[in-house]
């Protein structure tokens, strides 16, 4: 047990205190005694006060000494004493010593609570700082997105609603939202799993913040979007910022050993033309946004008036095409590929249409990315497939000529696993020998994740069907890829053939891919042919294939029969 002062001078002076109650009970004590009294009280107060600060009962026992040897040293100079003998002397000193040791203990008792008091100020503190440290958890978890760092939608509205009320209205000032979106991420995410996704996303962030402007902001929205604000700025400074964006996130990825592809979308709005409010302007944004990717995705389109109404349409789209392949509102059209060096009609393409029962024909550019989207894609796809394989049976039961069918393959189905399964179902269904059915994989399928697409190709190889790598130079295949996909056919994009009688680097491009297509013993395809002049360039350039409305608009597969010719199949 610790016996020390707390070292507190008011606790220290109590103990001398006790050695003037001789004065109280002997008030009539002669002067000198009295003098002498309090003469060798100093020196105990002192050693008292002395030992007191730095605590403990030795100093007290020392001043009780001391005033026991004074009072001897008194008694046996002939001091005037009226205590009898040295005996009441030490009786008494013995009793003041017997006090002070009772002080002792109670003073080391107020400095355990005193101690006990400081660690519960030191545990208050610490529980302080704890919570301030989870006051800034908590906040962080509220602004901040846990995935790629970037702050969430909650801090990008608070901060867009900040710079609305600070504008001033006087002050010619103007404001763009960006709404950012991965074209095909959910595929990537659905197919090669949420852990290359998230690294998707990592990177993409990293790649939006490292071209970070002063007064700009980028938030992560949650899965594949992000929103970027630009303060005070020009619809040509946004323009630039747009199409910087389009660049950098562009190039490959690698993950994991994979080389992975991804385009972005992006939407714009300005304040305060297109709104004044933080909700005006995303939601605005978001409808851009929508137009970029009807148009094709991989591109950025800003906000018109006219995309609200749309907006209304686009729902009542998605809720009948969640209903139309039940209600049987799909139908496939068919549009012939010719031989251009014989004119004969070799196969044919089959394309979807659908026929809404309250809005009549939709565009297969508004309802395919649509259904590419939503996911319905799939399940629409696979109807088709197998529709494309019974009409091409039918046709060749009837004398309609060895023809070959093509399906277009949309991203989602590409990367199904069940895709293999639903070939083969089909085939064996409708009877249609394998090498009749010719499956169109775009070159942006191809790149989104290239090793996985040469290993599915390979598969759908083995099953005897042919294969096409549709849309040819639109996206980012290198000759080094090419040369690596096992398909038998190589479609130039109908954008380069409509201008390159008029565009000089139009028609270099479909030269080049002629050739090397050529070079690599591929067939060449052109799409979009709608003149002779089309038709002769493309001859003497020597392309083997064509199809266009030069030839025949895509028909029902009851008007097309008009046309075909019929001829003996050699199965």
């Amino acid at each position: 047990m610790n016996l020390m002062f707390p070292g507190r001078p008011h606790l220290s002076w109590a103990i001398p205190i006790l050695y003037f109650l001789p004065i109280i009970n002997h008030i009539s004590l002669s002067p000198t005694y009295k003098i002498f009294w309090l003469l060798h009280l100093i020196p105990a107060m002192f050693l008292t006060f002395y030992y007191g600060l730095r605590g403990g009962l030795i100093g007290a026992s020392l001043s009780l000494v001391l005033c026991s040897l004074t009072e001897f040293l008194y008694y046996n100079l002939g001091v005037a004493y009226t205590y009898e003998n040295i005996y009441s002397l030490i009786v008494y000193n013995s009793v003041n010593f017997m006090i002070s040791i009772g002080m002792g203990f109670l003073t080391d008792r107020l400095k355990k609570q005193q101690q006990e008091i400081k660690n519960i100020n030191q545990v208050l503190l610490e529980s302080n700082q704890r919570l301030k440290q989870n006051e800034e958890k908590i906040r962080h978890l509220a602004y901040y997105d846990s995935l790629t760092g970037l702050p969430n939608r909650h801090y990008f509205q608070e901060q867009l609603k900040e710079k609305l009320d600070a504008i001033d209205e006087q002050v010619d000032q103007q404001i763009a939202v960006m709404i950012v979106d991965l074209d095909r991420f959910k595929v990537i995410n659905d197919t090669l799993g949420h852990e290359f996704g998230d690294l998707l996303l990592r990177q993409v962030a990293h790649r939006l913040t490292s071209s970070l402007g002063n007064d700009e902001i980028i938030c992560r929205q949650g899965g594949d979007e992000f929103f970027i604000l630009l303060g005070d700025t020009s619809a040509e400074e946004t323009k630039l910022r747009a199409e910087h964006i389009l660049w950098s996130i562009s190039f490959p990825y690698m993950i994991n050993d994979h080389e992975l592809y991804v385009t972005p979308s992006i939407g714009i709005s300005f304040y305060p033309q297109d709104g004044t409010s933080s909700d005006e302007l995303l939601k605005h944004a978001d409808s851009a946004l929508y137009r970029a990717k009807e148009l094709g995705k991989n591109r950025y389109h800003f906000f018109t008036e006219d995309m609200d109404g749309q907006n209304s349409k686009r729902l009542q789209l998605e809720s009948g095409l969640r209903r139309a392949l039940d209600k049987k509102e799909f139908k496939v059209y068919y549009q012939p590929k010719v031989d251009i060096r014989t004119g004969e009609w070799i196969a044919t393409e089959a394309l979807l249409r659908w026929n809404h029962t309250k809005l009549g024909a939709i565009p297969p550019d508004q309802f395919i990315p649509l259904a590419e989207e939503t996911g319905l894609i799939v399940p629409i796809g696979e109807w088709v497939i197998r529709e494309a394989c019974k009409q091409n049976k039918k046709w060749q039961d009837e004398g309609y000529g060895p023809l070959t069918v093509c399906v277009n393959i949309s991203t989602r189905q590409f990367l199904q696993d069940r895709l293999l399964r639903v070939i083969e179902s089909a085939l064996e269904e409708s009877g249609l020998p394998p090498q009749y059915l010719n499956l169109e994989i775009t070159e942006s399928v191809a790149m989104t994740d290239v090793d996985r697409c040469i290993e599915k190709l390979n598969q759908l190889r083995s099953l005897g069907v042919r294969l096409s790598l549709d849309d040819f130079g639109t996206g980012f295949s290198s000759l080094s890829y090419l040369k690596r996909f096992p398909i038998d056919i190589l479609k130039i994009d109908q954008s380069f053939i409509q201008d390159m009688l008029r565009d000089t680097q139009d028609a270099a491009i479909v030269r080049t891919i002629i050739n090397v297509a050529l070079n690599l013993n591929l067939i060449v395809t052109a799409e979009g042919v709608e003149t002779s002049d089309h038709l002769e360039f493309l001859a003497n350039e020597g392309c083997q294939e064509a199809q266009g409305y030069y030839f025949s608009r895509p028909l029902p597969a009851y008007e097309l029969e008009e046309k075909l010719p019929k001829k003996p199949v050699s199965l």
